[in-house]
């Protein structure tokens, strides 16, 4: 049978968790979020979607004829895309920025996020993209799961930190040590084992 479970020794490890998701570059990660808003605007007020999106933009993001807009983006477009797609970003936040409805709405609370980590405006009030060094590891990897994070090593997705009892001891027939895991918590990969262990103790 087995004897009680001894808590004095324990020990915690770490398991990266790869996201069901595509992992998109800066300009997949923009357009993506956009286009979330948009459905979701369309979605919860049809109306208010028709008189402030322009025909532009419905065509751009909803044209079944078009597929991915930017899906073909070379190299030397890149930055002017990232710029155009932070504009419109920008747009669409200060366009609803006092309309409730939208304020409340997750799609928009995501955009005004990625905008956050990914732009900035300049002291001469124009929309600039950071640096790909100066944007987080915590920061949105794809609209689609916007909790997992980045790792350096390990990639984007999360990381579950569990503890379990041991024993030193060898186990025999008459005597059977029950080792339990005592500590379960799923985080984003940015996250540093460093700070794992206050929480599980």
């Amino acid at each position: 049978s087995f004897h009680n479970v001894d808590t004095t020794k324990q020990r915690l490890d770490s398991v990266h968790v790869y996201s069901n998701m595509a992992r998109l570059g800066r300009i997949r990660l923009m357009e993506n979020t956009i286009k979330k808003f948009l459905k979701n605007l369309k979605r919860k007020d049809s109306e208010l979607f028709k008189s402030t999106i322009s025909d532009e933009i419905k065509d751009r993001y909803f044209s079944s004829k078009k597929g991915n807009y930017f899906g073909q983006i070379k190299p030397s477009e890149t930055e002017n895309t990232l710029k155009s797609l932070a504009e419109l970003m920008n747009e669409l936040l200060l366009k609803f920025e006092k309309i409730e409805l939208v304020q409340t709405m997750n799609s928009y609370k995501l955009m005004k996020k990625v905008f956050s980590e990914q732009c900035e405006i300049n002291e001469d009030k124009v929309v600039v993209v950071k640096l790909a060094k100066e944007v987080k590891a915590d920061s949105i990897q794809n609209p689609s799961d916007p909790d997992a994070g980045y790792d350096s090593h390990k990639g984007q997705g999360f990381q579950t930190q569990m503890m379990e009892t041991y024993s030193e001891q060898k186990e025999t027939p008459d005597k059977q040590t029950l080792n339990l895991i005592t500590y379960v918590a799923t985080e984003s990969a940015a996250i540093h084992d460093s700070h794992a262990l206050e929480p599980a103790l």
